[in-house]
């Protein structure tokens, strides 16, 4: 499951666009609460009101089996120990060019990435 500020519609376009099949897109536009009460949302600075990059898996039995808060937005989860403790053996890139980008996804150039809201940068 991913949540985030994104409207359904952009979650849909990331999904479609990088082939993700197996997660639920929610986003926090018609109950508000999400951020509160799982101490997502950043409340100062220029950031405010966003979520905080943050991973939680969890397995069959709903049992959190990994979580990381990353400390700054802008730094990429570690996605190497999530394919660990998932068993899932698939490289994955990431892009962190813009701070602000929640789903951000490399495009064919590597020179280029691609927040799914604003084009190339």
């Amino acid at each position: 499951m991913c949540v985030s500020k994104d409207l359904p519609f952009a979650h849909s376009r990331f999904n479609r666009e990088q082939e993700i099949k197996d997660v639920i897109s929610v986003c926090e536009l018609r109950d508000q609460t999400f951020g509160d009460n799982y101490g997502m949302r950043i409340t100062d600075g220029p950031l405010a009101g966003l979520f905080a990059r943050a991973v939680i898996v969890m397995d069959e039995n709903h049992k959190i089996i990994f979580r990381q808060l990353v400390p700054d937005i802008s730094i990429e989860p570690d996605y190497d120990a999530i394919l660990q403790v998932t068993g899932v053996s698939k490289t994955v890139e990431s892009c962190s060019k813009t701070m602000t980008a929640e789903h951000s996804r490399l495009t064919d150039d590597d020179d280029f990435c691609d927040d799914s809201r604003s084009g190339p940068i």
